[in-house]
């Protein structure tokens, strides 16, 4: 599994895939393991915040029915109150992904496309940036309020497949914030990250989070702007901002990854040069008010 999330450009820090072995072993993690001829497929998912976040790697022959069997034995394995499961998948090509998620048939259940983009850095991005406009000022992000962080994350995707990957309440944001910040998803990167501000109100309208995923290698794990300011530049000057911050810190490239009904960002990334190097798909389930507990 570790090898077929860095052959997708993610890198796990630390020993948590070891880790989850560990919990698996000790019953502490929800998880299935099937074998049925060459083919292998390891299940397993955990708690937080009243979701279940899980994962699900084959080994062999890609094997879409075997996998939904796994899958649907997640969902069976939920407790009663557990009120959402979000899935994602390595060791199956995107075709198969796609027959495994058709054969669950569960009701509430629901694919999310995700893809992941690429840019080389050089020194184009070494270009001096103004705001673009003169009362906006840039803080570093852990000078803002984790919570006031959280607001802002929450307002970014309200209404979108994003939100439905995170949590409804801003006590999800901000532990999810707060696990980027403590290098959960790779070196946290101060200098190519930051915060925008609005002088005149103090309002938080923007903001920007990278990582380490090589030493040539970053990427950014959160970006965007404020609905209620969009339109101004403030994206765009985000973002070139951290091209030039990773540029001065020696990285040569940059990845990021963005759902496909992300028009608007993914337009934006398209102006400024990104391109199209992996895919992926999230599933979601999610339990109905009606719906009772199937195990």
């Amino acid at each position: 599994m570790l090898r077929a999330l860095r052959a997708r450009g993610e890198s796990p820090q630390g020993d948590w895939v070891e880790g989850v072995a560990r919990e698996l072993h000790q019953g502490l993690r929800t998880g299935r393991f099937v074998r049925q001829g060459p083919t292998s497929i390891l299940g397993f998912a955990s708690t937080s915040d009243g979701g279940f976040f899980g994962h699900l790697h084959a080994e062999g022959p890609p094997d879409p029915a075997l996998g939904a069997r796994v899958l649907t034995a997640l969902i069976d394995d939920l407790p009663p109150d557990s009120a959402t499961l979000v899935v994602g998948f390595t060791g199956f090509p995107l075709r198969a992904e796609a027959d495994l998620i058709r054969a669950v048939e569960r009701p509430g259940g629901r694919a999310i496309a995700r893809r992941a983009l690429v840019r080389p850095i050089g020194p184009a991005d070494e270009l001096a940036l103004t705001p673009p406009v003169p009362t906006a000022r840039r803080l570093p992000v852990r000078d803002v309020p984790l919570s006031v962080l959280a607001q802002l994350d929450m307002r970014l995707y309200a209404g979108t497949l994003d939100a439905l990957l995170t949590g409804p309440q801003p006590v999800h944001h901000e532990r999810l914030l707060e696990e980027l910040l403590h290098h959960r998803l790779g070196r946290f990167l101060d200098e190519a990250s930051m915060a925008l501000v609005e002088s005149d109100t103090g309002a938080l309208v923007g903001m920007v989070m990278t990582a380490e995923l090589s030493a040539h290698t970053a990427i950014i794990l959160d970006f965007g702007v404020d609905p209620m300011v969009r339109r101004k530049g403030y994206g765009r000057f985000l973002l070139r901002w951290t091209l030039r911050a990773l540029r001065a810190l020696g990285y040569e490239q940059v990845r990021l990854w963005v759902t496909d009904e992300n028009l608007p960002a993914r337009r934006l990334y398209d102006q400024l040069g990104f391109e199209p190097a992996d895919r992926a798909t999230l599933y979601r389930w999610e339990r109905g008010s009606g719906q009772p507990h199937s195990g």
